[in-house]
């Protein structure tokens, strides 16, 4: 059997999908990345937690770390404040303004 890890939610900042590994990536407060097995799909982690939603086909963020979004970026709160590369899609832009105004 694998190792297990149990994680709050308050405790994952974004996940990404990474395209080589065909798998997603957790980026936890502690600065740590966990490889979640299987084969997981976007809106599954969405429906994990409504706290999570996705802002690119790549990327679905914690809502409670989005401090702000600037020119299509989403800029978070520390510990993921220095993290430049979550790029909102047109996609997911109109959902994401929507649900950001509400929480």
């Amino acid at each position: 059997m694998g190792n297990l890890r149990v994680l709050h939610s308050n405790h994952i900042g974004y996940f990404k999908y990474i395209s080589t590994k065909k798998s997603w990536e957790i980026a936890l407060t502690d600065g740590s990345f966990v490889r979640l097995k299987g084969n997981l799909r976007a809106k599954n982690l969405c429906a994990y937690n409504d706290r999570f939603i996705q802002i690119h086909q790549s990327y679905i963020i914690n809502i409670q770390y989005l401090c702000m979004i600037q020119n299509n970026h989403c800029i978070m709160y520390p510990p993921f404040h220095h993290i430049n590369e979550l790029c909102i899609s047109q996609k997911y832009k109109r959902e994401l303004t929507a649900y950001f105004c509400q929480f």
